[in-house]
Parts: structure tokens; C-alpha cells; sequence
């Protein structure tokens, strides 16, 4: 069993995000169809291009009182998350490595980064300012790299 560090920034992100409102998608399928977007889109595949496996498997989160996602390529999603915010918080789990703290400065920023090229430059500004009014450590999203 690994130890892993604290999630000392847990309450901080989800205080951070709670004011931020997204498009939400209470129908599976359509949250599937956006989430086969989001990771077969350009963006993501440039900016992490070690994710080869052929989608993200999201399930329905029957019996969760939580979202969750894992660096094993799923995320469940309860009915009430079911929104842009909260899928990109969950995918930023998938790609941030198991080895730091669950909502430490890398998985702040993947999520920032997501929020950036998925949901716009506004979105990405509101929820880092509302990041640091909490007290978030993070560091600043990633820029996509050139196109070769």
C-alpha cells in the first residue's frame, strides 16, 4: 500500500469550483458523447499524449454519494455532477499521476489547464481567481505546444 500525502486542499478546490456553474448533462449518454469529445479532441491529445487507451469509460455513479475519476481511465458520475466543471475536475484525476496528492498543485494544474482549452479563457480566469481567493495552490495551466 502506498502513502500517499495529504489532501490538504480538498475543501479549498471544491469552495473554488462551487461557484462556478457549467452546462450540466443529466443523460448519460449525452455526458459519454462529450467526454469521447473532450479526449479524442486535439487539445487533449497534445497536451497529454501518453494517454493511449481508447476512451475514458464513464459510468453512471449509481450507489455514489461521489464523483470520482481514476489514473485507471473511468469516471463515475452521480447525477448531481453531471456538468462540464465537474467531468473536467474528474478527468484531471485521470490524467494527474497516482503518485501526488489528490487535489495537490499538478492535479490543480490539469484541471486548470482542461477548463482553459475545453471551456474558454473566462471560465479558465473565474475559476482561478476563485482558486486563489480560497487559498489553492497551483501552478499555471499548461499552453498546448506547437503543431509540428
Amino acid at each position: 500500500m502506498t502513502n500517499r500525502p495529504r489532501d490538504f486542499q480538498r475543501k479549498r478546490v471544491y469552495a473554488a469550483e462551487g461557484v462556478c456553474l457549467s452546462e450540466s448533462m443529466y443523460d448519460i449518454h449525452d455526458l459519454r458523447v462529450w467526454v469521447n469529445q473532450v479526449t479524442c479532441s486535439r487539445v487533449f491529445r497534445c497536451l497529454y499524449p501518453n494517454y493511449y487507451f481508447t476512451g475514458i469509460e464513464v459510468k453512471d455513479g449509481r450507489g455514489r454519494r461521489r464523483a470520482c475519476g481514476s489514473v485507471f481511465g473511468y469516471i463515475n458520475m452521480p447525477r448531481w455532477s453531471r456538468n462540464k466543471f465537474s467531468v473536467l475536475h474528474e478527468l484531471a484525476h485521470v490524467v494527474t499521476r497516482y503518485d501526488v496528492s489528490c487535489h495537490g498543485e499538478e492535479f490543480c494544474q490539469n484541471y486548470l489547464t482542461l477548463v482553459k482549452h475545453i471551456l474558454g479563457e473566462q471560465m479558465h480566469h473565474d475559476l482561478q481567481l476563485r482558486m486563489k481567493i480560497e487559498g489553492v495552490r497551483f501552478k499555471p495551466a499548461r499552453e498546448l505546444p506547437p503543431i509540428a
